[in-house]
């Protein structure tokens, strides 16, 4: 989906940095469902992941698992979630 990120407030006083779009929400309300502790990602990160671990052909320095599923905002379908673990 589309990202807009960029700096937002006034030249020469206060800025903050912001980035807005679905995919922002999407990874806010999985990290929302993270316990203490935990890094979930979406089975769209985890594609990306196995495509450039192809391409690169080097080990990853973290393992993941399946860790369920979620039903995320403006979706009816379940998407799959792994959970991210120290490398071995």
């Amino acid at each position: 989906g589309t990202v807009i990120a960029g700096e937002i407030g006034h030249p020469t006083s206060r800025r903050n940095y912001n980035a807005l779009g679905n995919p922002i929400n999407r990874a806010a309300y999985v990290m929302s469902q993270a316990t203490c502790n935990q890094i979930l990602m979406t089975d769209r990160v985890e594609a990306e992941i196995r495509r450039e671990q192809a391409i690169l052909n080097v080990p990853l320095p973290f393992d993941y698992q399946p860790a369920g599923e979620l039903q995320l905002k403006g979706n009816q379908h379940f998407t799959p979630v792994f959970a991210v673990s120290a490398g071995s």
